[in-house]
């Protein structure tokens, strides 16, 4: 009789274990795929531009115009710097709409612009929190 009773409870205590894993297993496989947003991988609303060594007076007497880069969305330019080593000044653009295309599009025109040297997108750097 004990045996039988202890029997049915090991039975009982496996199926317990059994259900206990599969629910752990569960919440855990939603908190890791809750916890995975999709990133963007780089700034949708800004251009990185760096502008060749022939028009370095023009850079550096800032005197480049939204109407240079002959493109509608453009909003505004900032200047950064002109790197003397490497003959080279950068400047960021923003842009009037924002979105992934935009930014590809004007990355697009922009590379083929006399001043230009190249222009490309502004990666996001993400840190471990």
């Amino acid at each position: 009789m004990w045996v039988d009773i202890f029997w049915r409870f090991r039975k009982k205590k496996k199926i317990f274990r059994k259900l206990l894993l599969i629910g752990v297993i569960a919440i855990m496989a939603l908190g890791v795929f809750t916890g995975c947003e999709r990133r963007p991988e780089f700034v949708t609303d800004q251009v990185w531009v760096s502008i060749n060594a022939e028009f370095r007076d023009k850079f550096l007497a800032e005197e480049f115009t939204v109407e240079d880069f002959e493109w509608d969305n453009v909003e505004r330019m900032v200047y950064n710097i002109w790197y003397d080593s490497l003959s080279v000044g950068c400047m960021t653009v923003y842009l009037k709409e924002h979105g992934r295309r935009q930014v590809l599009n004007a990355v697009e025109h922009f590379n083929t612009l006399k001043f230009v040297r190249e222009a490309t997108v502004i990666a996001y750097v993400y840190a471990w929190q």
